[in-house]
């Protein structure tokens, strides 16, 4: 029997020019129904929805998320998201490439590790509170507008400066926390580019302080710090999240993925998945594949 794969959704082939498309809710609810929408899909773009009116949840990366009005959501590129409760919900979804962004707007290189999608630092949902409603409700409706009228001359430019403010701006009503060392900061996302560059080769702690030339309290305060867990549990954290993925999105099998992500016995692997997970792999590939 073939083995079944989890689909990707890809960008329209006719908007990879531009990279950018922005729909309303009801016209996308109307040309999907629930049997496209319900099972998990690998994104291989980026999305941004703004919750109008209504309640529901959204599945990304084997969480959920329940969403309200004003409520804003971000689906990163490579990760697996669903609609579960959703057709009461109103409002826009907002999709766009690496290339869109990267196109004169140096700042937003590595998109991954910054806000909103570097997913160990931020929430994939924020919600924009009454006061400020209107504003991002507006500057939506005019991002719509500039997608539907401007001529593509000038439309990528336009579009470029009003997604960054959307961002910008959603970043700046966010609760304010405790004062943020940018060194610190630093030396976490480059902790995460260095695992998701060698985590299949390596776990150990100790070849990341060496790579990043930091030492083992610094590296240890720093992941304490941003994501309230120790250097070891953060590395599996992220070592079981590829695997979910490759589970997921991928035709290979248990003992093909074991092999993918680093490990020489598949039973080790099968061992380290239930520990995390309480389920095997094989456990999760069929509950994830039948949604």
């Amino acid at each position: 029997m073939k083995k079944k794969e989890l689909p990707k959704l890809l960008f329209k082939e006719d908007l990879e020019l531009i990279g950018f498309e922005i729909l309303t809710m009801k016209g996308f609810y109307e040309k999907y129904n629930a049997a496209f929408l319900t099972p998990p899909k690998v994104l291989k773009f980026y999305e941004i929805l703004f919750i109008e009116e209504g309640e529901g949840a959204h599945y990304i990366d084997f969480e959920t998320y329940n969403f309200k009005k004003g409520s804003i959501l971000f689906v990163g590129k490579n990760q697996v998201h669903s609609w579960q409760k959703h057709r009461s919900s109103k409002g826009y979804i907002i999709l766009f490439t690496e290339n869109f962004l990267y196109k004169n707007q140096l700042q937003f290189n590595e998109l991954t590790y910054s806000y909103p999608y570097n997913t160990a630092l931020y929430s994939p949902i924020t919600t924009i509170s009454k006061k400020h409603y209107n504003t991002f409700l507006s500057l939506i409706e005019l991002i719509n507008e500039e997608y539907k009228n401007i001529t593509y001359q000038v439309q990528q430019e336009v579009l470029q400066t009003l997604l960054r403010t959307l961002i910008l701006k959603v970043k700046s009503k966010l609760q304010p926390v405790a004062p943020v060392d940018n060194k610190k900061k630093e030396l976490f996302i480059e902790f995460q580019k260095a695992l998701d560059q060698h985590i299949f080769h390596t776990r150990n702690a100790i070849d990341y302080i060496q790579m990043l030339g930091c030492s083992s309290h610094q590296l240890t305060k720093v992941v304490k710090r941003f994501t309230n867990k120790s250097v070891k549990v953060f590395i599996d954290s992220i070592l079981i999240l590829h695997a979910k993925r490759l589970l997921a999105e991928n035709q290979n099998n248990v003992n093909e993925v074991s092999y993918l992500i680093g490990f020489n016995e598949t039973t080790n692997f099968i061992k380290f998945f239930k520990k995390h997970t309480n389920q095997t792999p094989s456990q999760f590939k069929r509950i994830i594949t039948k949604q």
